[in-house]
């Protein structure tokens, strides 16, 4: 069953999992539903959504058939034009975030030069937590290569400890370590249900049980897929040492593609977002919103967000926001690389796609509010400044993006309506249509497209390593159909957070 790891001086466990719950007797005295009850409960949830994402599509496509011309004309152009004007937002964002990404580039060939030195020495090192969180799920964790990514860990083993977060139905929490007795620096805190509700109330939990990792000076937030590069912990650090008036550091994480046409889709996508968009939209607005993980936080910090939003009975990305609502400040550092793995299947891929935009859309509701209140300054007031560009940047990141996402399908829906009652019959009333109802319409489709290519593009410039070269030429063709279906699944996610 185990056997001895002569580096570490403890037991390195040969399993693959956890060990499960359904043998513990405090877990079967409890009442459990059913799982059929659960499984019916989910599909009469999933369906609803369904449902009322095909009457929605139905009542649109209806209402545009009725409408007579002058009202389709006035559609069709705020549509177009709302379209043209997000196209080339991106694009900017896009165009700012190279910058970040070839000053990484060149720190990275820098420090291979240097034979990867580092600048601060063990012993100056504070001590680091990682957070492992496997969700509210209760799901199997893969305990190896836990411990083989603490073995590669570029950070002293005494100074640094990890906590993988798991949720089973047990009423009291339970920490199992492994290796030898208390001695592992790796522990696997089992969260209950009731504490489980969302990513801050089980960061909160595990920061208050364990009076040993809260002391920690730095904690850093990954998924339980996550797996960090052994340079990223020292890298993100030695940069929240440096910078005093830092108090996240968000890195980029980089999904490892198989080689197949989907993995490569999802990470050429997952890098544009990543490693593109995010950080040159911190750049275009002046404000940073985390990804949520593969974030280093001042352990001060996250404890005062995770504790301020631990009671939320939904997950709506409340430690970003809370974190922004607190005026903390983060930064992107793109050294600090974090890898994990493509949705398997199309299904998958989708559900975790339902997933994000129904968490947008609860925080579209639960913290809009930050752009109109009244924040208090810190003594430092060039730490956080709350103007005017924060303010509307927060407005298009929460609201007005759930907007822009009912407005292309809107306009799909517009489209097809007018195929119905205004059926081409060869390419000359095809034109016509697209063009319709004025000659402005070719010039804004020009010009949003050429904000869609060379948005692609310069995503393609930050690609990572396991993306394709044929990739930027099919992506190209794709990506209009790709902002649709993205727009879709927003749409979905808002009907399903409503259902919820």
């Amino acid at each position: 069953m185990a056997d001895q790891d002569e580096k570490r001086g403890s037991l390195r466990l040969t399993i693959t999992s956890l060990p499960d719950d359904e043998h513990n007797p405090q877990k079967q005295a409890m009442p459990q539903p059913s799982s059929g009850h659960v499984r019916a409960s989910r599909a009469v949830q999933r369906w609803t959504t369904t449902a009322l994402l095909g009457s929605y599509f139905v009542f649109s496509i209806a209402l545009y058939t009725l409408l007579p011309e002058e009202g389709l004309k006035v559609f069709w152009f705020f549509y177009l034009t709302l379209a043209t004007l997000v196209a080339g937002i991106t694009a900017l964002e896009a165009y700012d975030g190279l910058t970040p990404v070839q000053e990484a580039r060149k720190a990275i060939k820098k420090a291979g030069v240097d034979g990867g030195k580092s600048k601060v020495a063990d012993d100056d090192l504070p001590t680091i937590h990682l957070i492992f969180d496997a969700g509210r799920e209760d799901r199997e964790v893969d305990a190896d290569s836990i411990i083989c990514m603490a073995e590669e860990l570029i950070y002293p083993e005494a100074k640094a400890t990890i906590t993988v977060l798991r949720t089973s139905g047990m009423s009291t929490p339970s920490i199992e370590h492994i290796g030898i007795g208390t001695t592992s620096d790796i522990k696997v805190l089992t969260v209950p249900v009731s504490a489980s509700t969302s990513t801050s109330s089980r960061v909160a939990y595990c920061l208050a049980l364990d009076s040993h990792v809260s002391a920690a000076t730095f904690t850093g937030i990954f998924s339980a897929d996550e797996r960090p590069h052994p340079h990223a912990a020292r890298i993100a650090v030695e940069k929240l040492m440096q910078d005093a008036k830092a108090d996240v550091v968000q890195g980029r994480d980089i999904k490892v593609s198989t080689g197949s046409v989907l993995d490569t889709i999802i990470t050429f996508e997952h890098d544009m977002t990543h490693a593109l968009l995010r950080p040159g939209s911190s750049l275009t607005w002046g404000f940073s919103v985390l990804s949520g993980t593969n974030a280093y936080w001042r352990t001060d910090a996250l404890r005062a967000a995770a504790t301020a939003t631990a009671v939320v009975r939904s997950d709506g990305l409340d430690l970003p926001f809370a974190a922004l609502s607190r005026n903390v400040r983060s930064v992107f550092d793109l050294r600090v690389i974090s890898y994990s793995s493509c949705a398997p299947t199309l299904v998958s891929y989708l559900r975790e796609n339902i997933t994000g935009a129904r968490r947008l859309a609860i925080a579209s509701t639960r913290y809009v509010s930050l752009a109109f209140r009244r924040h208090k300054m810190d003594a430092n007031q060039t730490k956080t400044i709350w103007n005017g560009k924060k303010r509307f940047a927060i407005l298009y990141e929460l609201p007005l993006s759930r907007l822009v996402a009912h407005a292309i399908v809107q306009y799909f829906c517009m489209s097809l309506a007018l195929l119905f009652v205004h059926t081409p019959h060869s390419a000359k009333d095809l034109a016509h249509l697209i063009y319709f109802p004025f000659p402005v319409s070719e010039w804004f489709i020009i010009m949003g497209a050429l904000c869609l290519v060379s948005t692609v593009v310069m995503g393609y410039m930050a690609r990572s390593e396991f993306v394709r070269v044929w990739t930027a030429p099919a992506m190209i063709i794709m990506y209009p159909l790709l902002v649709a279906c993205h727009a879709v699944i927003d749409v979905y996610g808002q009907l399903d957070a409503l259902v919820r």
